[in-house]
């Protein structure tokens, strides 16, 4: 009999467990249970238990860990069965109470009794400091790693909630923040501006729809589609091309600044579009033309500015975990690449929200956090 027949003949009779802690009488009951013929030291080879280990059970009277060497592979796969479950019972995001937790352990712990509270809350994105509060508060969020924003706003869409382009007064506002909460559990611990962030609508600018000041407000404009570049004697593919050519071999960013100088750089062999038309071609509006040329700056490819995409390139280049907490320094280190883009959009991608952005910008505020989408 191989190791690996033994383990899968052992377990799938429900004798053993992987991690299970042993003292010298548990083993014996499990050598005796049809194993006699294996001599003590092999059947404790065999279990994972090293040599020095059984000395110590045996003579000793302490305890060993069975299989000690198959816990990484069997907790990964642990994790994904857990985690299976768990998006089942809930959304990513949602917040749970105190009970649903305990019942939802209880159940794992009951066939895995060496699985601990920490360990079974960490792969629900439940930090050991969390715990505590889960205790007093009552509640938590599970499975904050896998809730997207984009992917909810996507989901509201497919549900025919909301429409991109729709305008919406705040009383619709408020019919469609409770209709969305009753269909998203993941929503309903979420505020009003949070919501209206999903909508694609500023935090200034839903103040004013709140307050009366604005009356109604376009949703998902992000996601209508855009409209054609309009260059005399181009075609919009023509334009497109000419777009992609600049931001490759130009090195053109969206929402650079650009100078009339660089208007210049970037128009060099399109010397036949005139300088206008050119203008239009880089989304630059003719009051803005106007400002660059006497001396200003004027916003490039702003159209072309796609901001769920930058995220992930910043956790995959600098490592960055979901929920880390960065310095101003660390901040300013990480636009160095993004220097196209204004600091508060760069902290709105880090979701460093806009109302702290002054006193963090002035250091008052030195630490952010972020989600991961």
């Amino acid at each position: 009999m191989t190791r690996q027949d033994l383990i899968d003949e052992l377990r799938k009779n429900k004798m053993i467990k992987i991690g299970e802690p042993v003292d010298y009488a548990r083993f014996c009951e499990l050598h005796s249970s049809g194993y006699s013929h294996i001599p003590e030291y092999q059947f404790a080879d065999l279990l994972g238990i090293p040599v020095s280990s059984f000395n110590n059970i045996k003579n000793k009277g302490q305890r060993t860990i069975l299989l000690k060497d198959l816990i990484p592979a069997y907790e990964k796969q642990l994790k994904a069965e857990i985690i299976q479950e768990a998006l089942r019972r809930f959304e990513p995001g949602q917040q749970i109470t105190l009970d649903q937790f305990s019942e939802f352990y209880t159940h794992y712990a009951n066939i895995y009794p060496q699985m601990t509270e920490v360990k079974f809350g960490g792969f629900l994105d439940i930090s050991q400091n969390s715990l505590p509060h889960l205790r007093r508060a009552g509640t938590t969020i599970v499975l904050k790693s896998r809730y997207s924003a984009k992917a909810m706003t996507e989901a509201l869409m497919q549900e025919k909630l909301v429409t991109p382009g729709a305008k919406i007064d705040y009383p619709t506002f408020l019919s469609l923040f409770e209709t969305a909460k009753k269909k998203h559990p993941s929503l309903q611990h979420i505020s009003q501006y949070a919501f209206a962030k999903l909508l694609g609508i500023p935090k200034s600018n839903f103040s004013g729809l709140k307050s009366g000041k604005i009356l109604t407000l376009q949703i998902l404009k992000a996601y209508m589609p855009p409209k054609p570049i309009q260059v005399a004697n181009l075609s919009p593919e023509e334009v497109q091309n000419i777009r992609q050519d600049l931001m490759q071999r130009c090195h053109a960013k969206p929402r650079e600044l650009c100078t009339y100088a660089r208007f210049q750089e970037l128009r060099q062999g399109y010397e036949h579009i005139s300088t206008r038309q050119f203008a239009f071609l880089l989304g630059i509006s003719e009051p803005s033309y106007y400002g660059m040329k006497y001396g200003g700056k004027a916003r490039i490819l702003t159209d072309c500015f796609d901001k769920e995409s930058i995220l992930p390139l910043l956790v995959e280049k600098y490592n960055l975990t979901p929920g880390e907490k960065i310095t101003y320094a660390r901040f300013l280190e990480l636009h160095q690449d993004y220097l196209n883009l204004e600091l508060y959009i760069f902290a709105d991608i880090l979701e460093n929200f806009i109302r702290n952005f002054r006193t963090y910008q002035s250091g008052s505020y030195r630490k952010c956090s972020y989600l991961t989408k």
